[in-house]
């Protein structure tokens, strides 16, 4: 039995091509002549001469660069042996062609491997390819004299001699010529040309050059003497879009005859051609051509618009060669009868029925002993049939391999299922801004295929699209908010014609009714967006359906365990979910995407007429069905698993449930289950878990939100909003949200009041006060901070809350304390401290107040009881998370700078253990200013960037004593330096990460700060 073997490394193409040359200056633009060129049998020469290949590779690599710099060519691409170079002019890349083909040609290749396996023989072979001599180099720079380099002679190359079991042949590139307009960007070049000039290359044999129609006008008045074009005729490529005249360039001293072309006319198939340029994929199409090669059976898996067929169709055409009887595409969309799939695959191979036998076994005895690849396109509605096929046709014919597109799988025997991702999408969040001095948001934004994408189809709607930094920001977050679907970025782009990126991505929380028009030719799924997604819906059973419309309340993804608390309803909730008929989607379509506002009939009560019940313990297989089906995502980044939308499904499913009357529901169980979430939490100083709690509230942070939001619009759920509101100070304290929660904080607060939310008990109130005291401390607005928990002692002493009354008293001292009442913030700390103590509080609540002692005495620059303060605190607890930061900085004043290094680097633990950036940067600012004291500003002065950049982006204002302390050592680091040498630093420490900054900070401690 001989399966097909899949090559390696198939023919490159610009899309595969992804190592880059550093950025030429004056790199040519408008229309421009690309050369790419690969050596032809390159992976079975690395496989039989690992060795040899090194030197042979680098002298390649110095012919070819040698002849492209000669004639004004530009390499602006390398990837392994494949070459991407640009020229101004047609007739410079075709010498520089010709050139490069005859120093090629005219090497002695065999003395690579002459003697060894591959030793390079001619001299070293360690050359990097940038030489320009005659022999391949010794170092890592040219060559250094005209013979073959200065090893220690031939054969050994500073490599182990050994017999050599097959003689090195010679090397031979195929080069191909195009000639377009193509847009240069950051050094690289983008659009069709690009693909067409490496498709043209991968079609040519080693040796052989070939060249476009378009060049063959610019060159066939002006050809060098000899020169002379041989016309091979129109020729399909494999990148399935027209069929370019392709001419083969004849010169003196070159190989003139060939086999045929590599092109898909080379081998039977009915690929249809494709009107636009293939984008992106490169990770998805290797994979697909690897898996061909070991399993019978490969479904692509995804959600309707992510490409599915346009891969398949890709990976048959690069594989055309593989399959000796052809390639052969069989559209299903169009069938209804599971009886007509196999009908469907024999009219394509063109079999007939007989009388005598049916069409199942005319087809296994025509494929029994044939190498074919079959396509079957689009079987999510036939899986059946297709499943019971693709096995009959394996079993039967052991050459035969099925390539199938669904959106659930087949579910056979060796079946290989392949999720067709999203194209990457950059975050807008974390792009360059555009106004900046510094920014380039153009190169930020270009390398995500999503991006190339609408970029691509957006040219061919407006020939004068272009991005740049004024509309790049904008692109990003259309490719963002439509998730990387290809359908959809392709839609949007169309809308370029009447009106900019922005007010696109403005537009699209009415995505469905912004992003139609798609070809008319196209079958109706692909021609909206709305529709790509009904066929998936329409699928679905009547209970897939449900649950699939009440997940829309999720944001951010959800848990197992979520899902059943919140979409499993023992009675049903009001509405049926099946009812919603596309009229009904089209007048929900501009409801909030927050807050569903129920059903949209004219009584009000939309077309619920019925109750529905989904049980818990159905939600988990249904659920898992959702994910077969493409629908939902799954994510094993923890212990727990997480579920989520692509949020343009998510949009679909929340007007879905819109219309069956049931959102109000659905969401008030989210905001319930939530409430619950938050209620179970211990947000007190010595909890075990509590670093593990915040990191869970902060996977369902966009839930909290969500949860939040709908309850403060229906005041009727104030009491989940006060579950809610209890405890998640500690969320956006700890990992620094502190702006977000003084808005949420000061709103509920003000409705509160106002009795919007209906009434309240005094501990609750106080829980608000509290938490909205807090958020205003932690932004240094001391005055209203100082009010809130002000009013949040006297609400917990008329509930008779002790604990409420001690937590104030706490932040009321720290606030005392920055306003530099020290007096007053004294007496508030210890007033906490014996109320802590009258009601046995745990060891890490009545350190954490012995710290505000500390801190106080501490911002009295009172360094030794603070230090006393703060050893206490952690001999009482020794997981006191911000008593070593405090310790660190009161032992430098002390002049201990060895244990406050020793404190600090506890510290920078604690804080990647927490992700609490305040405490990062002030631990940060702290190992500066033991820099400083063993006189290395320099790296102080990097660090209070990283520091500096941290609290920027949380918006917390440092408490009274870290501030003190943060200019103490800034003021010292800024002193030691110049100017000019402080600034440099400084915005080197900006441009760090805060993953390295804490790397960096940590690495200190290993070398030379202890």
């Amino acid at each position: 039995m001989r399966a097909p073997v899949i090559p390696a490394a198939v023919a490159s193409s610009a899309a595969q091509l992804s190592a880059r040359d550093p950025p030429v200056a004056d790199l040519p633009s408008g229309t421009v002549t690309f050369l790419f060129t690969d050596i032809a049998g390159s992976t079975r020469l690395w496989e039989r001469h690992p060795d040899a290949m090194r030197g042979a590779l680098a002298r390649h690599d110095a012919l070819l660069r040698t002849a492209i710099e000669a004639h004004g060519g530009h390499v602006f691409k390398t990837v392994g042996d494949a070459f991407c170079a640009v020229f101004a002019s047609a007739s410079d890349a075709l010498a520089a062609a010709i050139d490069a083909q005859r120093s090629v040609a005219a090497e002695d290749w065999a003395g690579y491997g002459r003697g060894t396996d591959g030793g390079d023989a001619p001299g070293s072979g360690t050359a990097s390819g940038s030489g320009t001599d005659p022999g391949p180099g010794t170092g890592p720079g040219p060559s250094t004299g005209p013979g073959p380099g200065t090893g220690p002679g031939p054969g050994t190359g500073g490599f182990e001699t050994r017999p050599c079991p097959h003689p090195f042949p010679p090397i031979r590139v195929r080069m191909g010529i195009h000639t377009g307009v193509a847009q240069e960007r950051g050094g690289d070049y983008f659009g069709p040309p690009v693909n067409r000039a490496a498709r043209i290359e991968a079609a040519g044999h080693g040796g052989q050059t070939l060249l476009s129609a378009s060049t063959w006008e610019l060159l066939r008045d002006d050809l060098p003497d000899g020169v002379a074009m041989r016309d091979l005729g129109e020729r399909r490529l494999k990148d399935l879009r027209r069929p370019e005249r392709i001419y083969q360039v004849l010169a003196p001293d070159l190989v003139a005859d060939f086999p045929p072309l590599t092109t898909l006319d080379a081998r039977p198939n009915n690929l249809p051609v494709q009107v636009t340029s293939f984008v992106g994929r490169e990770r998805e199409m290797a994979t697909v051509k690897r898996a061909l090669g070991h399993s019978h059976v490969v479904t692509l898996l995804g959600i309707g618009g992510t490409g599915k067929t346009r891969l398949a169709l890709q990976a048959a055409a690069e594989l055309v060669d593989v399959f000796d009887d052809g390639v052969w595409f069989v559209d299903l969309a169009p069938l209804a009868d599971e009886r007509l799939v196999a009908r469907a695959v024999a009219g394509v191979l063109k079999l007939g029925e007989t009388a005598e036998r049916s069409i199942e076994d005319v087809l296994v005895d025509h494929v029994r002993h044939r190498r074919l690849l079959v396509v079957l396109d689009n079987c999510e509605h036939l899986v059946r049939a297709c499943a019971v096929l693709a096995e009959h046709l394996v079993r039967q014919a052991p050459e035969v391999r099925i390539l199938a597109t669904s959106r659930e799988p087949l579910a056979v025997a060796g079946e290989l299922r392949l999720t067709v991702p999203p194209l990457a999408a950059p975050d807008p969040r974390h792009l360059p801004v555009a106004r900046t001095a510094v920014a380039d948001a153009v190169a930020a934004v270009i390398p995500y295929a999503a991006v190339s994408l609408f970029i691509d189809r957006a040219a061919a709607v407006q020939a004068d699209f272009a991005v740049t930094n004024a509309n790049a920001l904008a692109v990003a977050g259309i490719c963002r908010r439509l998730d990387g679907i290809p359908l959809a970025l392709e839609l949007a782009a169309a809308r370029v014609r009447l009106m900019p990126p922005q007010a696109i991505l403005e537009r699209l929380d009415q995505r469905f009714r912004l992003l139609t028009g798609g070809p008319r030719t196209a079958l109706p799924r692909q021609q909206t967006l709305r529709a790509a997604i009904d066929w998936s819906y329409d699928l679905l059973s009547e209970a897939e359906k449900v649950l699939f419309c009440r997940l829309s309340v999720f944001r951010g993804g959800w848990t197992l365990e979520a899902a059943e608390g919140v979409c499993a309803t023992a009675g049903g909730c009001t509405g049926n979910a099946n009812a919603a008929s596309s009229a009904d989607i089209q007048r929900t379509a501009d409801i909030d995407a927050d807050v569903a506002r129920g059903p949209t009939g004219a009584d009000g009560n939309g077309d619920a007429d019925h109750a529905i019940d989904l049980d818990a313990s159905d939600v988990m297989d249904i659920l898992a069905s959702l994910v077969d089906k493409s629908l939902v995502d799954v994510r094993h980044l923890g212990p727990v698993p997480r579920f989520r939308f692509l949020d343009t499904v998510r949009a679909y499913a929340a007007e879905r449930l819109a219309a069956t009357g049931e959102a109000d529901a659905m969401h008030d169980r989210h905001l319930a289950w939530h409430a619950d979430l938050m209620a179970a939490f211990d947000p007190s100083s010595g909890n075990p878990e509590y670093a593990s709690w915040i990191d869970r509230f902060e996977q369902e942070h966009d839930n909290l939100r969500a949860a939040l939001r709908f309850g403060t619009t229906h005041p009727v759920r104030a009491g989940s909003v006060m579950k809610i509101a209890r405890t998640i100070w500690s969320l956006w304290l700890d990992h620094g949200h502190v702006r977000e929660g003084n808005d949420w904080y000061a709103m509920i607060y003000r409705m509160v009041r106002a009795g919007e939310l209906g009434e309240c008990s005094p501990e609750e109130v106080g829980w608000v006060a509290y938490g909205l005291g807090q958020s205003f401390r932690s932004l240094g607005r001391w005055s209203p901070a100082e009010a809130a928990i002000g009013d949040a002692i006297r609400c917990f002493k008329r509930s008779g809350n002790l604990q409420g009354m001690a937590w104030s008293l706490n932040g009321l001292s720290s606030i005392l304390a920055a306003r530099l009442e020290f007096r007053r913030a004294e007496a508030a700390a210890r007033a906490s401290l014996a109320l802590l103590r009258k009601l046995g509080a745990s060891s890490g609540e009545v350190a954490a107040t012995i710290v505000v002692i500390g801190e106080v005495a501490r911002a009295q620059r009172n360094f030794h009881d603070a230090a006393e303060s703060f050893r206490a605190a952690l001999e009482i607890f020794p997981d006191e998370r911000f008593s070593p930061h405090n310790l660190g900085h009161v032992l430098l004043h002390l002049g201990e700078i060895a244990e406050a290094e020793a404190r600090f680097r506890d510290s920078l633990h604690i804080a990647r253990a927490w992700g609490n950036p305040m405490l990062l940067a002030t631990t940060l600012a702290g190992v500066a200013g033991a820099l400083v004291a063993r006189g290395r500003p320099n790296r102080a002065a990097e660090l209070f960037g990283a520091a500096s950049v941290i609290l920027d982006r949380s918006g917390i204002a440092l408490d009274y004593t870290d501030q003190l302390d943060w200019n103490h050592h800034l003021d010292a680091a800024r002193s030691a330096l110049s100017a000019e040498v402080w600034n440099a630093a400084f915005a080197k420490g900006r441009a760090t990460s805060e993953h390295e900054a804490l790397a960096s900070a940590l690495a200190l401690f290993d070398s030379t700060v202890s």
